[in-house]
């Protein structure tokens, strides 16, 4: 089975309404392409987001993405006219229905069209400013999972917001700033030492290192806050090292913690 004729039994196979012959064909398709089962894991992760009322910043987003669909940005013309209209139906339906609907729905409309750029024989079917903003929005969805997932009551789920949130190529501030949330007030230990290690990749930004220095003194956890500490000397962040001694001169402290901060103090020196 080829990527083009597995994107168009994508939606059957993610409802499992394929046939016993299609569903062994896509089974093995998926293991040899990589890039086909990722197009599957992110229409899982969506399906499984609860439905829920977005908010006021995440609806308005998603009508802008609507609008853009609507105005003809993302037409292309090797797509058959049935198929247009069966994408279109989808988002026209998902307009009114809760972000998880309407995330699904664009996911769809995207992995069409980045299936159909990447196996096109043609040598170019859709100009570069086009590939872009579908290339521009597919990343806002990745976003828009991220942060669904990250407000999870569940923590396993918020565990898979923070490992998804990763996978936005381009530094988000939304997301930053999610995960400094999470590192500051999650409620599970798990979660808030997968956050800083995904906070690693703001470290340039001065708001990010403020926030990690703000979250050294809500920690309560000695696992948090060695993390925490080891971060800092790997920044070379001199602004810890008031933070640290405080941390070194309190006898309430882990003993381990205070180990901990004088050697990064020492390090840091």
């Amino acid at each position: 089975m080829s990527c083009d004729k597995f994107a168009e039994i994508l939606s059957d196979y993610c409802e499992r309404s394929l046939s016993a012959k299609d569903l062994a064909f896509a089974r093995e398709h998926l293991e040899l392409c990589p890039a086909c089962k990722a197009d599957v894991e992110m229409w899982q992760k969506l399906a499984g987001l609860p439905s829920e009322q977005p908010s006021a910043s995440s609806r308005l987003r998603f009508e802008h993405m609507l609008s853009a669909y609507q105005e003809g940005r993302w037409e292309k013309s090797s797509f058959v006219p049935e198929k247009k209209s069966w994408f279109a139906a989808w988002v026209r339906s998902s307009f009114s229905a809760p972000l998880t609907q309407g995330a699904f729905a664009l996911c769809l409309l995207l992995v069409g069209f980045v299936a159909g750029e990447r196996l096109t024989t043609k040598p170019v079917s859709t100009p570069p400013p086009q590939l872009a903003a579908m290339q521009s929005e597919l990343a806002n969805l990745r976003q828009m999972v991220a942060l669904s997932l990250l407000e999870q009551q569940s923590a396993s789920r918020r565990l898979e917001g923070v490992s998804y949130s990763t996978q936005v190529e381009r530094p988000d501030p939304e997301i930053s700033a999610a995960l400094l949330h999470a590192l500051r007030f999650d409620s599970s230990v798990d979660v808030r030492l997968a956050a800083l290690d995904a906070l690693k990749r703001y470290s340039h930004d001065p708001t990010v290192r403020q926030g990690l220095l703000t979250a050294l003194q809500d920690q309560q956890s000695p696992l948090v806050q060695i993390a925490l500490i080891d971060l800092f000397v790997d920044m070379r962040e001199s602004d810890a090292k008031d933070h640290l001694r405080r941390i070194e001169q309190d006898a309430h402290a882990n003993s381990s913690v205070r180990q901990r901060a004088q050697w990064g103090i020492q390090q840091l020196s």
